[in-house]
């Protein structure tokens, strides 16, 4: 509540439906400490704790779900042949992180680009 008090605020509002001002009337801190422990990795709040944690496992599936895609359309052309170009992953590095270098998205805008990629791929050919 210190650190992050409006993501924490947003996170008990979104998956608990509970206004974190009634804490101590409402509920005990005690339960509200539980809860801020259970709260999903890619919550508001743990996210700025750490920017990767935005990169659940269903998340990471996909992205490397659509590296691989990439990289095996990309080996079928003359970039491929001639190793230029080399298709990027979508899962930032720690590096590109504290540079603000990375792509985030959300799992919609993800669904939207991997589904252009594949429109894209197939009009080509």
């Amino acid at each position: 509540m210190r650190v992050h008090p409006g993501e924490l605020r947003a996170d008990f509002q979104q998956y608990y439906n509970l206004n974190v001002d009634g804490m101590g009337c409402d509920y005990t801190t005690f339960h509200a400490a539980e809860l801020a422990a259970r709260l999903p990795q890619d919550a508001r709040v743990n996210v700025a704790d750490n920017p990767m944690n935005v990169w659940t496992p269903e998340l990471r599936l996909l992205a490397i779900i659509e590296f691989r895609l990439h990289w095996w359309n990309w080996a079928h052309t003359e970039d491929g042949q001639n190793m230029a170009n080399y298709p990027k992953c979508l899962i930032p590095t720690e590096d590109e992180l504290a540079r603000g270098d990375a792509v985030q998205m959300s799992l919609d805008e993800m669904m939207q680009f991997v589904g252009t990629l594949i429109d894209k791929e197939v009009d080509d050919g």
